[in-house]
């Protein structure tokens, strides 16, 4: 059987499926993986990390760097020394230089939205926050622009209506390894063709920090529970609060639902307004939010009803906190 050499390039769950998938083609020839050193995952904040090393098991050089590293002479170097036929990207933080895409005869990348729709970065995040219903998986041609080459293969699916990040992160690993065995069968026989995106039904998604899982309170319903599906673990970093005590402890909402009847407790939002199994129920600024695990720092993920969580307890920040903020900053 003809062999195609391959170099991988990732560093999130997504690259590791794809590339455990490449691992048992017997097709494919991996020369080199180059994922992210430990520091870039620290400073960058890269919540969605694969695991590599147990993968590979000394079947190929992982080579580790920092994100922006790989358009470095020293990568392209390498890259060139290697000359292979296809260059995998997936999962990976910023785009690759046209320098490197133009070594291989073939740059593929994997993009968990049907594209041209939703190029850009936290798809899936972005997919239940704007209450998608249907989405899919697209393998495509590389290029200088995000996510804009043609399009190799692409699969569509449903959004759940409950759907979380975890249920369709599920979804795009299972759908991506079924695309990389298509796809690599049809560069075997040399049947791989492509078709190009439409560039006026593009359209676009950005970067999000961490920081953008602070919760509004004031909220309808339906946007805090979306958040917190949008942000669950394991993958990306949680909607967050704030416990309104004297240290304004951080308190992760990793899964809640929303109470009905939604009127059946009144209060401000943030504030606690009744306790079920343990597990409070959130006023919200049309209805109530029922938390079910929550995490603060050094405990990451446990049941809501585990913490001692009370009847008119208010989460997030409030006037006085702010005003608090305001004047030690002025004081400094």
């Amino acid at each position: 059987m003809k062999k195609l050499n391959a170099v991988f390039v990732g560093c999130a769950n997504i690259s590791a499926a794809c590339l455990d998938e490449l691992l048992l083609q017997d097709s494919i020839q991996l020369d080199a993986i180059f994922t992210a050193n430990k520091d870039s995952i620290v400073k960058r904040q890269i919540s969605d990390v694969g695991v590599f090393d147990t993968l590979v098991k000394n079947q190929c050089e992982v080579i580790k760097i920092s994100p922006e590293e790989i358009n470095g002479a020293q990568c392209i170097k390498k890259i060139q020394q290697l000359q292979p036929d296809i260059l995998f990207c997936i999962g990976w933080p910023i785009l690759i230089k046209k320098e490197i895409l133009e070594i291989p005869r073939y740059a593929l990348g994997m993009h968990p939205s049907k594209l041209p729709k939703n190029r850009g970065q936290a798809p899936i995040p972005w997919s239940i926050i704007r209450g998608q219903t249907s989405s899919a998986v697209t393998c495509f041609r590389l290029e200088e622009r995000a996510d804009s080459g043609e399009i190799y293969a692409q699969r569509s699916f449903k959004i759940k209506q409950d759907a979380d990040a975890t249920d369709i992160y599920k979804i795009y690993a299972a759908l991506g390894r079924q695309i990389i065995s298509e796809v690599l069968n049809k560069l075997i026989s040399d049947t791989l063709t492509g078709r190009l995106q439409d560039e006026s039904e593009a359209t676009y998604t950005r970067k999000r920090i961490p920081q953008d899982g602070f919760i509004d309170w004031a909220q309808p319903t339906k946007n805090i529970y979306a958040l917190v599906r949008a942000l669950t673990y394991p993958y990306y970093p949680g909607a967050f609060t704030y416990i309104n005590d004297e240290r304004l402890t951080e308190l992760k909402i990793w899964i809640a639902e929303p109470f009905a009847p939604k009127d059946k407790y009144s209060g401000s939002p943030g504030q606690i307004v009744a306790i079920r199994n343990g597990c409070p129920i959130v006023r919200t600024g049309d209805g109530t939010l029922l938390i079910k695990k929550v995490g603060i720092p050094n405990k990451n993920i446990f049941d809501a009803a585990d913490f001692d969580f009370k009847i008119n307890d208010r989460l997030g920040i409030s006037q006085a906190h702010i005003a608090s903020i305001i004047s030690n900053f002025k004081g400094s």
